[in-house]
C-alpha cells in the first residue's frame, strides 16, 4: 500500500489514519498507533494520550538509557568540574607549599649561620680557657717555689 509522505500510517495495523486524535505517537521512534492497536480503551486511551507515550519496551528500554545517557554525562560535567577545582586547589597548596619552604630554608640557613657563630665563640673559649689554665699552672707553680722560698727563709731566719 502506498501513504503520501505526510500521511499518518499506524504502525500496527498500516492503515493510514486522517484523524491524528486517534492515533498515539511514540516520543522514541515517533511511529503512530491506533490506540485499539496498542488495546488501549478510554480512560486508559486518554492517559497514554496525556503524557509520553512509549510504544514497545525497545522503546522504553532505549528512553531510559538515554536518560541514564544524560544523567551520566551531568555526574560527568559534575566530576569534572570537582576534579578542575580540586586541580586549582592543588596549585594553590604546592605554591604555598613552596613559599613554606623558601621560609623554612630562609630560617635554616639564619640559624646555621648563628650556630656557626656560636661554635667558634665556644671553640675561641675553649683557647681562652687552655690559655687561663696554661697561665694558672704557671701561677701556681710560682706560689709553690714562692711559698717552698719564703719557708727556706723562714728556717734561715
Amino acid at each position: 500500500m502506498s501513504h503520501g509522505e505526510d500521511a499518518i500510517v499506524c504502525a500496527g495495523c498500516e492503515k493510514e489514519e486522517a484523524d491524528e486524535n486517534k492515533v498515539i505517537e511514540c516520543v522514541e521512534c515517533h511511529r503512530y498507533w491506533h490506540a485499539k492497536c496498542k488495546k488501549l480503551y478510554g480512560s486508559t486511551a486518554r492517559r497514554a494520550r496525556s503524557k509520553p507515550f512509549l510504544c514497545s519496551t525497545e522503546c522504553s528500554e532505549l528512553r531510559s538509557s538515554v536518560e541514564n545517557d544524560k544523567k551520566a554525562e551531568g555526574l560527568i560535567a559534575k566530576v569534572l568540574s570537582e576534579v578542575q577545582c580540586m586541580r586549582q586547589e592543588h596549585a594553590e597548596s604546592n605554591r604555598e607549599l613552596r613559599n613554606a619552604f623558601k621560609e623554612l630554608e630562609k630560617s635554616q640557613s639564619f640559624l646555621a649561620e648563628k650556630f656557626e657563630g656560636i661554635n667558634n665563640d665556644i671553640k675561641d673559649l675553649k683557647l681562652g680557657q687552655h690559655f687561663l689554665k696554661g697561665q694558672v699552672d704557671e701561677v701556681h707553680e710560682r706560689y709553690e717555689s714562692v711559698g717552698a722560698t719564703v719557708e727556706r727563709l723562714e728556717k734561715e731566719v
